[in-house]
């Protein structure tokens, strides 16, 4: 959020102070009716210019070295022109030093004009440079790293122009100061250009401090005072008629407390900012930490991160809680082996191996536990690997749950599943022997009643037909009737249970499929691998979802062919029954019909699985693997034989 200009003010209050009262100096000496005697005051010895040029020269290597050695590609470029103009500036304010009237001759003789010649050069490039650092976004960086060098190439080059015109050339220069005259009109006419571009640099950086980024805000305030006090300096430089006088001392003080400005604007960049940065992210980095913890803490699975040797690293409470400790550095340090029996540990350990080893997730591992109390648990446990900043595993991540009450209620479903099967299986033998004694029964007994009425009915036709024929004729009816009564009881019982099936399910499965050929009128297909053999039960089993199926076909397929395989696949058997019908959709399919629910039920009994595939328009096929038959041990038992 930006900060109020208020703040602003407030965080700036030195910085505007030192504006106001170094303009009310300016103003008071400039207005002064002595003004004109502290024009001839030689108030400015040699040894005080010397002192603050080398200051000014100290502060400005200071704005290079700082803002040089700390660049990086993501900071400001701005920072970068500053320092490499300033490092141009450190050069030619020593030129200006040494050629200061006093000074040792430097490669030429010293005097006013040559350090004019300096001093304006020098004026001119922290002009251009505060101007073209206020005309840039504060926070841009350079596209490119290398940019910086050629600035830094830029600065040096101008450097040696400037010592090679002013040492070797000096008359290529125009005239600045004339002895007994003070400056020329052109000196003071450059002085003013120099403020100028100093006051529009500052008014630049005063719109950036209002408008710009709050991340500037403090550098833009810095420089554009920095740019102001350099202006007033150089109101100053246009109104000394000596270089020793009251005006060259108050231009050169405004001259290094420019710099000192600058200074700090670069050291907030470079140096503070940095530092506030760092700060920032390490409170980020705990708000996040103390977030993550409180994640998982209060996620409701146990959490653990171990090194590659397999010594934890952390845990959350849930998993402390597990392990009987209250601190995690109780924890910290140690592996499986120090927590848990050996096998059990030697099973952590061989998934946390495979995961650091394939680099894949290691998920849903279900594995049991002894807890801290000595009671038994199941795990659902899942593992992934960790990386470090250079992309290579250097640890493992878990999670887990408890599921033992889960695994219970598992446990306790499945003894209930298997009880209900039992129960069905039960079921199913009971009415298959209630059947079969039905159907005896009919045979045996039923049929032979009405075989004996039949007999009866034969004898009084020999008795008496021959003296009513009326009575023949009604002999002849009940005779009729009794043998559509004997093939009823022998359709009935038949459906209850074929005879047939004792023969051995080919012969039942040919009996239905003459059956269902008789009332159907479709073809109907057999196949049956001579190496089938099935139990009793496997063989009813298998007749009854076949009759359930081919009924189905008949009432609702629309079928033009059909067919029943019974296969021998391996170890095991595998029952076809396929239709080209209207097929069903998948809705239907999953539905729960009776009919279906009763062949899968019979599926199961028989330890298979039943599957439907139907697609509308293209027909249904129902397929049944039975695994547990006896096929495998016929094969086996011919083999030794054979032996």
């Amino acid at each position: 959020m930006p900060a109020h200009p208020l703040s602003r003010l407030t965080a700036l209050r030195p910085a505007t102070w030192w504006l106001i009262g170094l303009s009310m100096l300016f103003l008071l000496v400039w207005l002064a009716p002595q003004s004109d005697r502290l024009q001839d005051v030689e108030i400015m010895p040699l040894s005080m210019h010397v002192a603050m040029e080398t200051f000014a020269i100290v502060v400005a290597m200071m704005v290079f070295g700082i803002t040089w050695n700390a660049y990086a590609p993501e900071r400001s470029g701005n920072a970068v022109i500053l320092a490499t103009g300033f490092l141009l500036v450190a050069l030619l304010d020593f030129g200006h030093m040494f050629s200061f009237r006093g000074m040792p001759d430097f490669v030429t003789p010293s005097g006013p004009e040559k350090a004019i010649q300096f001093w304006l050069a020098e004026r001119f490039v922290v002009a251009l440079v505060l101007l073209l650092v206020a005309l840039r976004i504060w926070q841009r960086p350079f596209v490119r790293t290398q940019t910086r060098y050629w600035f830094l190439g830029v600065s040096l080059a101008a450097a040696a122009a400037v010592f090679w015109l002013t040492l070797y050339h000096p008359d290529r220069w125009p005239r600045t100061f004339i002895e007994g005259e003070g400056l020329t009109s052109l000196k003071i006419a450059a002085e003013y250009l120099i403020a100028l571009l100093l006051a529009l640099a500052a008014l630049l950086y005063a719109r950036q401090a209002r408008q710009g980024d709050p991340r500037a805000t403090g550098n833009a305030y810095h420089l554009a005072a920095a740019s102001l006090v350099s202006m007033l300096g150089e109101l100053c430089f246009v109104l000394y008629s000596a270089v020793d006088d009251f005006f060259n001392l108050l231009g050169h003080v405004y001259k290094v407390i420019g710099y000192l400005f600058i200074y700090r604007a670069v050291f907030i960049e470079s140096v503070r900012e940095p530092f506030r940065r760092l700060d920032a992210t390490k409170k980020a980095l705990k708000r996040s930490q103390m977030m993550l913890q409180s994640i998982l803490e209060n996620v409701p699975v146990r959490i653990f991160w171990k090194d590659r040797d397999g010594h934890y690293l952390g845990a959350n409470k849930r998993m402390l809680d597990d392990l009987g400790m209250k601190e995690v550095d109780e924890l910290v340090g140690k592996d499986d082996f120090a927590l848990y029996p050996p096998e059990q540990a030697r099973a952590f350990r061989a998934d946390d191996q495979q995961v650091l080893r394939t680099r894949q997730p290691k998920l849903d591992i279900e594995e049991p536990m002894r807890m801290q109390d000595g009671s038994d648990a199941w795990l659902l446990t899942n593992k992934v690997p960790m990386y470090n900043l250079d992309g290579e595993v250097n640890g493992v991540l878990g999670a887990y749950n408890d599921i033992t009450s889960l695994r219970t209620t598992e446990l306790h479903l499945a003894e209930a599943n298997r009880q209900l099967r039992e129960l069905t299986v039960n079921r199913e033998a009971a009415r298959e022997d209630e059947r079969k004694r039905i159907a005896q029964d009919l045979h045996d007994e039923l049929g032979q009643m009405l075989t004996g009425m039949r007999m009866e009915i034969g004898l009084l036709r020999m008795q008496f037909g021959d003296s009513d024929p009326r009575l023949l004729e009604s002999l002849q009816i009940l005779r009729g009737q009794v043998d559509d009564t004997i093939q009823v009881v022998r359709d009935v019982a038949a459906k209850l249970r074929p005879a047939v099936l004792d023969m051995g399910i080919e012969s039942a499965l040919e009996w239905k499929v003459q059956d269902f050929r008789r009332f159907s009128k479709l073809p109907c297909e057999l196949t049956v691998d001579p190496g089938v053999v099935l139990n009793d039960e496997q063989a009813t089993t298998v007749f009854r979802i076949v009759q359930e199926s081919l009924t189905n076909i008949m009432r609702h397929a629309q079928a033009q062919q059909v067919a029943v395989r019974l296969l021998q696949r391996g170890d095991h058997c595998l029952l076809e029954i396929e239709d080209d019908g209207v097929g069903f959709p998948a809705v239907e399919r999953h539905a729960r019909t009776f009919g279906l629910m009763g062949m899968r039920e019979r599926a199961l009994v028989l330890g298979g699985e039943l599957e439907i595939e139907s697609v509308t328009g293209r027909g249904t096929r129902i397929s049944v693997r039975i695994t547990d038959c006896q096929c495998r041990r016929e094969r086996d038992d011919q083999a030794v034989d054979r032996g």
